[in-house]
């Protein structure tokens, strides 16, 4: 597989397509990441020993708990590889949950200039 697709291109393999943990936790050692569409597969993704680093969180219908939990993994300082946004209003609920983590961490937020 590495033959075919070297770096840098970016192998995750889709945990709903089988999330069977002796099957997945194969997976990270030989050069996989991993795609999550719930936060349920982001902590299967964690218990295989996916890399934070290398796992993103795609797929339409996150909940707000899932999007929680991609916010409080990236203001622990272990961000998702990506977090694909599949609306404006899920845009606008993620960037709410980031500013709230803020406040309650103190930090303000950055502005675009």
């Amino acid at each position: 597989m590495l033959s075919a697709f070297p770096d840098p291109w970016l192998r995750l393999y889709a945990l709903k397509a089988n999330g069977l943990p002796p099957l997945v936790s194969e997976l990270p050692g030989l050069g996989y990441g991993a795609g999550a569409v719930s936060g349920g597969e982001l902590t299967l993704a964690g218990r295989a020993g996916f890399p934070v680093s290398q796992t993103a969180l795609e797929g339409i219908g996150k909940t707000p708990a899932d999007l929680r939990h991609a916010v409080a993994l990236a203001a622990a300082g272990t961000p998702l590889l990506w977090v694909s946004l599949e609306s404006a209003p899920e845009a606008a609920a993620l960037a709410g949950l980031v500013r709230a983590a803020r406040g309650r961490r103190g930090v303000a937020p950055t502005r675009r200039r």
